[in-house]
C-alpha cells in the first residue's frame, strides 16, 4: 500500500441516532426542523427500523429505534430501547475501496470486522444494499466511524427529505490528540475537540430553525 492515498476522499456518509421509539423521535426532530422526516424502512435481521433526513447531497441523518412489528429485537434495538432520548452513538464514512481501508485500519491497530452485506426494503419496496466495515475501537467506541458502500443502491440523502444543513459536527474526547493522530492516519479530516468524555455534538438548520444533538458516541453493539 505504499504510495497510495485512498482514503484522502474520506468523508461523511451519515450519523446514527438511536431513539427508544422512532415515531416519537421522528416528531421530535420534525417539531425542532419544521420537517417531517422520510420513513426508512425495517432491518428484519436486527429488529430495527428508521427515518431518514437529508443533510445535504451524500450525507444524511439516521434516526435508528426498534422496529415495533419486530418479531425479535437484536442488541441495537435493545439499546436503542433502553435510551431515555435521541443519542447519537456514531457515524458513517465512504471510501472507494473498503478492503484497503480495513488493511489501514489493521495497521493503526484497530479491530476490523467485515465486510459484511446489509439491506432493507423501503416503503415503496425498492431494495437497498450495501456492504459495512466496523472498526472496532476500546477507547473511542463510536467515535471510530464504519465505512458503507452503497454498492448499486441510489443514495439515501436523494430521497429523504431535504432542507435540513449540517451546520456543525463537533467530536470531543479526554485524549484529543491521538483520536485526531488516529483520523488522520485513517484520512479523515476532522478537528477533536478536548472533552471529559467521548460525544458527538451535531447542529442542524433548518431556514432560521437550530437544533442541537449530542450523543454518548458508544458506537455499535
Amino acid at each position: 500500500m505504499e504510495g497510495r492515498n485512498l482514503n484522502a476522499h474520506l468523508t461523511l456518509d451519515h450519523l446514527v441516532c438511536t431513539v427508544p421509539d422512532v415515531r416519537i423521535g421522528s416528531a421530535v426532530l420534525g417539531t425542532a426542523l419544521g420537517i417531517t422526516p422520510t420513513a426508512g424502512g425495517s432491518h428484519p435481521d436486527l429488529g430495527t427500523c428508521n427515518v431518514l433526513l437529508s443533510l445535504g447531497a451524500g450525507q444524511y441523518l439516521e434516526l435508528l429505534g426498534p422496529d415495533p412489528a419486530a418479531t425479535h429485537q437484536g442488541p441495537m434495538a435493545l439499546r436503542a430501547a433502553s435510551r431515555s432520548g435521541p443519542d447519537i452513538c456514531t457515524f458513517a464514512v465512504v471510501t472507494n475501496d473498503i478492503d484497503a481501508l480495513a488493511e489501514m485500519a489493521r495497521a493503526q491497530g484497530l479491530e476490523v470486522r467485515g465486510p459484511v452485506a446489509g439491506s432493507r426494503r423501503d416503503p415503496t419496496g425498492v431494495l437497498l444494499r450495501w456492504r459495512i466495515l466496523y472498526l472496532v475501537s476500546a477507547e473511542f467506541k463510536g467515535l471510530v466511524p464504519f465505512v458503507i458502500d452503497w454498492l448499486d443502491t441510489p443514495h439515501p440523502s436523494l430521497t429523504a427529505t431535504r432542507g435540513v444543513q449540517l451546520q456543525s459536527m463537533v467530536v470531543t474526547h479526554p485524549r484529543p490528540h491521538v483520536l485526531s493522530a488516529l483520523y488522520a492516519a485513517l484520512g479523515l479530516e476532522m478537528t477533536v475537540h478536548h472533552g471529559l468524555r467521548g460525544a458527538i455534538i451535531a447542529t442542524l438548520v433548518s431556514g432560521e430553525r437550530v437544533s442541537t444533538w449530542v450523543g454518548s458516541a458508544e458506537g455499535l453493539p
